[in-house]
């Protein structure tokens, strides 16, 4: 059975329990019918002695023409005759009748068993049962009352199998149409189990042609549909949808790395040849040893900035989460960040206390860090960033704003892509994963970070997390 297909099992089970649905009802039908003819037998029974009785009279005296001219039977009995009409049924329907005298012995009519049933006491309007031979006959007594004279019955006898043949016709009969049913009914279970296991088929075939061919554009089509195997496919398409996204972002993401990597891999080697290479003066060592350490800062930097954001993405690794003084956390930060004064620039902070969360002290102090130094970067001279920390809706608001270049609407939203910088410039001191390394932290948290900016008016971004 491990080895069969799905189909196979499916159409197996399916015709198993459908055989013995069908004997089931195969022995109903001849149980019902068995039942419904034996009844039938019974009542036909009655109706033929019930139908004779009217046909028996008892007359004191009769003319010899009457006896000429009559075709009913004329029998002598008492003092009188009984005129059996000729309408009385000998045998009609298997169903036997015969009229007996208060001797028990038979005037008239037929009884194919008389002999068993010599014994057998008259049960007026009673049916009574006999085995001769091992069948099974029923008897129905009449004790006729509508003529002057006593002791005259009648008797009816008639064999079960008399419903034999009808039996016999119905059996066959159901045989054959459960047969056919039951032949249609697999053949076409196993056509439906078919049509419903081809999207598996056709999942199977993506699946694969996926595995060799690496291709993730690849998605399956079968049509509308709502039932467990389309939301299986729509499942899988999700699956796929997702992979392909993952490997277009780890695509990009690698060639974005490449690519900032290269511009300060190349001013370093430059710096390092023209050093070696050519006769330089003091002066001109300790430039390029300035430029070599900026530049591998920047890359010690990005380094730094991409290993956090594979952790971030890693299920595997995760940076634990304790309940955390959010308000502390800001306020050491700010006060730190005040010392740099780049650009004469004035950072003011408000800071509600006792604002906890459930989070990460590193990431947190990494985002707060970023948004700070963001408005650094792209502030004006002698300007100003303004740092808020409140609580709002059972959640913690931090808001970092600057008066800075502010950025366009078309570019509020691509600025927490990876490497992507404002001023396109990639001479920049900055990784440019700053804004998107906030974001991914937010995300950790359970939060969100939205950015409301006009040019050259400012930015503000607004960062909200749960409240422990």
């Amino acid at each position: 059975m491990k080895n069969l297909s799905i189909r196979t099992k499916v159409t197996l089970w399916f015709s198993v329990s459908l055989i013995i649905v069908v004997a089931l009802t195969f022995v109903s039908i001849l149980f019902v019918s068995n039942q419904v003819i034996q009844k039938t037998i019974k009542d036909t029974l009655i109706e033929t002695v019930e139908a004779n009785i009217d046909e028996v009279e008892y007359y004191p005296e009769i003319l010899q023409d009457e006896l000429d001219n009559d075709a009913d039977y004329y029998l002598e009995y008492g003092d009188g005759f009984l005129e059996i009409d000729d309408d009385f049924l000998h045998s009609v329907n298997s169903v036997s009748s015969a009229v007996y005298d208060s001797k028990k012995e038979i005037i008239f009519g037929e009884n194919p068993i008389a002999p068993e049933t010599a014994d057998l006491e008259f049960q007026n309007k009673e049916i009574q049962e006999i085995k001769v031979d091992g069948v099974k006959y029923y008897v129905f007594d009449r004790k006729i009352r509508n003529i002057d004279v006593e002791g005259i019955w009648l008797r009816g006898v008639v064999s079960e199998e008399q419903g034999s043949l009808q039996i016999h016709s119905i059996s066959s009969i159901s045989l054959i149409a459960l047969i056919i049913i039951l032949i249609i009914a697999i053949l076409g279970g196993n056509l439906v189990a078919g049509k419903m296991l081809r999207p598996m088929e056709q999942i199977t075939a993506a699946a694969s042609k996926i595995s060799k061919g690496n291709d993730l554009k690849e998605r399956l089509y079968i049509g509308p549909g709502k039932d467990e195997i389309h939301r299986l496919a729509d499942s899988f398409n999700e699956m796929i949808g997702r992979l392909d996204k993952s490997f277009e972002n780890e695509k990009q993401f690698t060639s974005d790395v490449s690519h900032e990597l290269r511009t300060p891999i190349a001013v370093i080697m430059t710096q390092s040849e023209f050093a070696l290479e050519n006769p330089c003066s003091e002066e001109e060592y300790r430039n390029a040893l300035q430029v070599i350490r900026r530049q591998t800062g920047k890359m010690s930097d990005m380094v730094n900035d991409m290993l956090t954001f594979v952790r971030l993405g890693n299920e595997n690794v995760v940076y634990e989460k304790k309940k955390l003084n959010l308000s502390a956390l800001t306020d050491t930060v700010c006060e730190e960040m005040s010392i740099i004064g780049e650009k004469d620039i004035l950072l003011s902070y408000e800071i509600a206390g006792d604002v906890f969360v459930n989070g990460n002290e590193e990431l947190l102090t990494r985002l707060v860090g970023n948004l700070i130094s963001n408005g650094y970067k792209y502030g004006k001279p002698s300007g100003n960033i303004r740092v808020k920390l409140e609580t709002e809706d059972n959640r913690a608001v931090l808001t970092v704003e600057d008066d800075g270049i502010g950025i366009a609407p078309e570019n509020q939203e691509r600025i927490f892509n990876r490497f992507y910088q404002v001023d396109g410039s990639r001479n920049s001191r900055g990784t440019g994963l700053g804004l998107s390394m906030v974001r991914e932290i937010a995300t950790y948290h359970g939060g969100t970070v939205e950015v409301e900016s006009q040019i050259e008016k400012g930015s503000k971004f607004i960062l909200k997390i749960p409240l422990f």
